[in-house]
């Protein structure tokens, strides 16, 4: 079971402390990755004079968290096959016009 909360060491600085649904928005985003840095909010905060230096560690190497944020089958939806367009893109046809990115952009906003 993964900690209820984490640091997180993003742009070269200690953020948080972050909750478990706020991690998963950022893994969903992108801005982090199984190798983004986090510590537990039940080690000493970082900072704490007291403390130790904190020891962070990456995400892939917690696996209750790492499979809380990256899960499987999100992975397995982001690998992409061969699809039917790609296909069509593939053809030569002679008798398609070429798309205007704009013109078809500009149709879909007036939609």
């Amino acid at each position: 079971m993964p900690a209820s909360a984490y640091y997180l060491f993003e742009d070269g600085k200690v953020t948080g402390p972050h909750s478990l649904a706020v991690l998963r928005q950022k893994a969903e985003i992108r801005v982090i990755h199984p190798a983004s840095l986090v510590y537990p909010v039940q080690a000493p905060q970082p900072g704490d004079a007291s403390a130790p230096e904190p020891a962070w560690i990456a995400v892939q190497e917690l696996p209750d968290l790492h499979a809380a944020l990256f899960p499987a089958s999100a992975n397995a939806a982001l690998r992409l096959g061969q699809t039917q367009s790609d296909n069509l893109n593939a053809r030569e046809d002679a008798a398609r016009a070429p798309v205007d990115v704009n013109r078809f952009l500009q149709d879909n906003v007036a939609r």
